[in-house]
């Protein structure tokens, strides 16, 4: 045992060695600073060094990747069955940014072994991964798409394969990777190790496990508590990305929300995010797959401090995230899967504490908030900012703005509404659609042909005016000619 080991508790070892694990996967404990197996982890490690095929079902956050990151680094370290060309074990992940953020987990775990690995993502360069294939490989890990090319290309020689590990498998299938993925089981042989992992165990997965799986340990765990009744949701609906924007920032502003979670999809979109709010003068730290675990641990750790506002984050990176007396979280854009929503507004509202759960919506997140309200079985509720009401959108559900003069003041009676002329109105003639019907948008003017010249044009990126309330026949608010963007 190392030095790094002994510092562990001898109780977290014990449990964990009881499991199976080697000394390089103990070292990997102590150095990831685990400090007992979880559940699916008690569960799958055990089988999975043994050789067994396991289909695990556990909720997000639940510690399944160490689940079979662990014992995987035990049974790479024992002598290669073969020799030549090829990976031992692949990892099968559904998106570029998921099989990111698997990648760097890996790295920590594996980082006391010399492990000769790559990854093969959708979007990265061809090279490098035909020129890693041509030798001996402990580890790939790859989405589907990618690696199906490689083997359709003959550049990927599979009779070194001892394991094959899918997850995400419920993604997996809801991208329709069901085929690729049971053309890559066939070509890894019948003499492989599989494993499967997923947060919901649906039928598709099922059938997946059935048709890929011989004689599986079957783990399957409890979805975690309904949603907290403490938890207040709050749907305010926006025309667009930069008008979301305007939103945020009033929120952030005019509240005394002092610290907040928020949500992004994409590792672009968490930079492009903190740029503005930077500007804005609020102080946020990302947290996205891109990120090592050190990295993202080490923003989770300034946020916790209270030494930035906000953490921006996706949910691949916010997974297991425990920030304690987080009582904000808010949705810049509404989650791809309908469980993910559970799982962001599950980081607030927490033993018993109210939390608020803020989404801004748009038209294009329409079917996404439909999948969500199925899954809850429930109509959000939204809330109005009455200086920045949506001109595209429907009226709120119900009149909330005690609601968010409450929440804004945390009961001192401040309100979130701006002390500013109204830039869109004209909402309580609007029907329940997410659209305004076309013949309530006036007649629309034909275009000229002779454009003017441009020196007699406005500066480059300029909106011009804001007609927004010229067209329903009303007298614009505010200053004449003011940008729709903003208003002083």
């Amino acid at each position: 045992m190392t030095d790094d080991t002994s510092q562990n508790s001898p109780d977290v070892s014990t449990q964990f060695e009881a499991l199976g694990l080697d000394l390089r996967a103990l070292n990997a404990v102590s150095r990831l600073e685990l400090e007992a197996p979880t559940d699916v982890q008690q569960e799958a490690i055990g089988p999975f060094v043994s050789g067994r095929d396991v289909c695990a079902t556990a909720p997000t956050g639940t510690g399944k990747t160490l689940a079979f990151l662990l014992p995987l680094l035990t049974r790479l370290s024992r002598p290669a069955k073969g020799s030549g060309p090829g990976p031992r074990a692949i990892i099968l992940s559904p998106t570029r940014e998921l099989g990111e953020q698997l990648w760097n987990v890996a790295r920590d775990v594996f980082a006391g072994k010399k492990m000769k690995a790559v990854r093969m993502l959708g979007g990265e360069p061809f090279p490098a991964q035909v020129k890693a294939l041509r030798q001996p490989l402990d580890l790939v890990i790859a989405t589907p798409g990618r690696l199906i090319d490689h083997l359709e290309a003959d550049r990927m020689a599979m009779f070194r394969l001892e394991t094959l590990i899918i997850d995400e498998a419920d993604r997996m299938l809801d991208v329709g990777f069901r085929p690729q993925i049971q053309r890559i089981a066939r070509a890894c042989g019948t003499k492989r190790q599989t494993a499967l992992y997923t947060a919901t165990l649906t039928k598709g997965v099922r059938e997946l496990a059935q048709s890929i799986l011989q004689d599986p340990v079957n783990i399957g765990l409890a979805e975690p508590d309904t949603i907290p009744e403490t938890i207040q949701h709050n749907l305010v609906f926006c025309d667009s990305h930069e008008h979301k924007l305007e939103v945020l920032d009033l929120m952030l502003t005019k509240s005394n929300m002092r610290q907040a979670l928020v949500f992004v999809t994409t590792q672009k979109a968490v930079e492009e995010l903190i740029e503005h709010v930077t500007v804005q003068g609020h102080v946020a730290v990302p947290a996205h797959g891109g990120m090592t675990t050190a990295e993202r641990s080490a923003s989770v750790n300034i946020f916790r401090r209270r030494k930035a506002q906000l953490l921006v984050a996706t949910d691949v990176a916010a997974r297991g995230m425990d920030i304690p007396g987080l009582r904000d979280v808010i949705m810049l854009n509404l989650p791809i899967h309908a469980e993910d929503y559970v799982h962001r507004i599950g980081r607030v509202g927490r033993a018993g504490k109210p939390g608020w759960a803020w989404a801004l919506v748009s038209d294009a997140d329409k079917r996404r908030l439909d999948k969500i309200e199925k899954l809850l079985g429930r109509t959000l509720p939204s809330r109005a900012i009455p200086s920045l009401i949506a001109e595209e959108h429907r009226e709120p559900r119900q009149d909330d703005d005690d609601l968010v003069r409450a929440r804004a003041g945390r009961g001192s009676g401040q309100d979130l509404r701006e002390r500013r002329p109204a830039r869109r109105s004209g909402g309580a003639d609007r029907g329940p659609g997410f659209k305004k019907p076309r013949e309530d948008r006036g007649e629309r003017k034909p275009r000229s042909n002779d454009r003017p010249g441009r020196s007699d044009r406005g500066p480059r990126g300029s909106k011009g005016p804001d007609r927004s309330d010229s067209r329903r026949g009303q007298k614009p608010s505010g200053r004449p000619g003011a940008p729709r963007g903003r208003r002083s």
